[in-house]
């Protein structure tokens, strides 16, 4: 019964995402209108958020900045329901893809790659356009959604052109059969780590220390894999580009910690250079730093 729900739900959907994306903006902007102004989802975190991470802008600055967040935060997922349908040719136009770092270490190396991203939007395109023309296995981790119908959908999605994807929740086994491969792991590096934030590391964000999970490096420590992160930028409503930056070629040679703080230092940068692109809607200064982190705090 599920899978027939599933079938049909999908079937409406893309039905739905071949209508061309500036007819999609016009919803994107009506949810982006109820949402802020109607049901203020979210909107004390959002502009709690702003006041910690820019104490330097007036709060009309932060208001903006906000009512602007909450426009790409409707677009995304509006762009991410047209990726059910989007072609490979028109996905390139609208997310260009910068992977020479990726060709170069693949070339001089048999290293594989860990690709960390921010959430910043849109992280979904990102992901798929990557796939396009990745030289190595792409392995794309993801956090399963309890949802059966909205679980296989984004699976649809996420799988469309041949990356392997790989559950937080089963990681291990999962990772095990492409462990031989030339492969690169593409992973969102910033996630709020609400369980096991006493194992966190801690290191400085925007002023103040806030845990990020330890996943990311220490994966790529044990397997001395290189690390890049990938900076998303939007070009305009719909377009977005790619930049990569090498954090290390091999992981096993850095110190404790270190990868985790060049990440935190790359991602608000990335922030900084248009703060409206980033997921504003997480707490992620929800946690305040004590003695009992301090064999995990990274400075």
């Amino acid at each position: 019964m599920q899978h027939l729900l599933f079938k049909i739900i999908y079937a409406i959907f893309y039905i739905f995402s071949l209508l061309p994306l500036r007819v999609l903006y016009v919803f994107s902007d009506i949810i982006a209108f109820v949402l802020r102004d109607i049901f203020q989802y979210r909107k004390k975190v959002v502009l709690d958020n702003l006041q910690i991470a820019f104490p330097e802008k007036t709060q009309q600055e932060r208001d903006r900045i906000a009512h602007e967040f909450y426009t790409r935060f409707c677009d995304s997922f509006l762009e991410t329901l047209k990726l059910i349908s989007i072609s490979k040719e028109a996905l390139s136009k609208r997310f260009v893809c910068d992977l020479q770092l990726l060709e170069d270490l693949h070339a001089s190396s048999e290293r594989s790659i860990t690709l960390a991203l921010g959430h910043f939007f849109n992280w979904e395109m990102a992901n798929l356009a990557v796939s396009l023309q990745n030289p190595y296995k792409q392995l794309l981790v993801y956090k399963k959604v309890e949802n059966y119908v909205f679980e296989n959908m984004m699976l649809q999605l996420r799988g469309r052109f041949q990356a392997a994807l790989l559950p937080t929740e089963d990681f291990q086994s999962r990772f095990r059969s492409h462990a031989g491969e030339k492969y690169c792991l593409i992973l969102v590096a910033d996630q709020n780590p609400y369980k096991h934030r006493h194992k966190a590391f801690w290191t400085t964000f925007f002023g103040r220390l806030v845990p990020f999970v330890k996943g990311p490096e220490k994966g790529a420590v044990i397997n001395g894999n290189a690390v890049v992160f990938g900076k998303l930028t939007r070009v305009k409503r719909g377009y977005y580009k790619n930049e990569l930056v090498l954090i290390t070629a091999n992981a096993s040679e850095t110190r404790r910690g270190e990868i985790t703080k060049k990440m935190a230092g790359l991602i608000e940068e990335n922030i900084k250079a248009d703060p409206a692109n980033y997921l504003w809607s997480h707490r992620r200064f929800k946690f305040v730093y004590s003695e009992e982190n301090a064999r995990n705090l990274i400075q």
